[in-house]
């Protein structure tokens, strides 16, 4: 394959190996890839391929995202402009 993603960088049909960080430690749920080994799928010709990314079930989840202090309390009366300002 030589197809130009959308990014404009070439595509390869090798794993890609920083989107399987932590992915490798333990086998896919999805695919059966016992761990260590990359996640393969089966395209319309039937012939079994290595996966570029791992199969989404697979990755760890993330650490969550921070909770977002709540905004400053703000009064709706007052106008945010200056009255005088024309």
């Amino acid at each position: 394959m030589d197809d130009r993603a959308e990014s404009g960088g070439t595509v390869t049909g090798r794993p890609i190996a920083e989107a399987y960080t932590a992915a490798l430690d333990e086998p896919c749920p999805t695919c059966g890839a016992a761990a260590g080994e990359y996640c393969v799928v089966v395209d319309a010709n039937r012939v079994p391929r290595l996966r570029r990314v791992p199969c989404v079930r697979r990755c760890p989840p993330g650490l969550p995202e921070p909770e977002q202090l709540t905004p400053a309390v703000r009064s709706f009366s007052e106008p945010l402009h200056d009255p005088t300002d024309i």
